[in-house]
């Protein structure tokens, strides 16, 4: 299970998952290469997403592009030089929104 960290801060070894509803992006980049390439945005907050290695999700990702869809998974932060600190869930299901 991965851990919540900000890079030169004391990690507490917590750990939070969610479960989100937003519109997912893909093709994202950013100055660095510092992205996934994958995001989710949902009342103004948007976080990227990583979706591993798994070809389904990337697939799905494509797929549900410009769409609103559930994620769900784990929040890791990480440390960029270009862009500071980013937040990141590693998916572990993505979803399509079903209303």
């Amino acid at each position: 299970m991965s851990h919540a960290k900000d890079t030169g801060t004391k990690d507490d070894g917590g750990s939070i998952e969610v479960e989100m509803v937003g519109v997912i992006r893909t093709g994202v980049m950013a100055i660095g290469g510092e992205s996934t390439g994958t995001t989710i945005a949902a009342l103004g907050f948007t976080w990227e997403l990583d979706l591993g290695a798994d070809e389904n999700n990337l697939k799905f990702a494509k797929q549900w592009d410009g769409k609103e869809v559930v994620v769900k998974g784990t929040v890791t932060v990480k440390q960029g030089v270009e862009r500071g600190r980013r937040v990141i869930v590693v998916v572990k299901k993505l979803l399509p929104l079903t209303k």
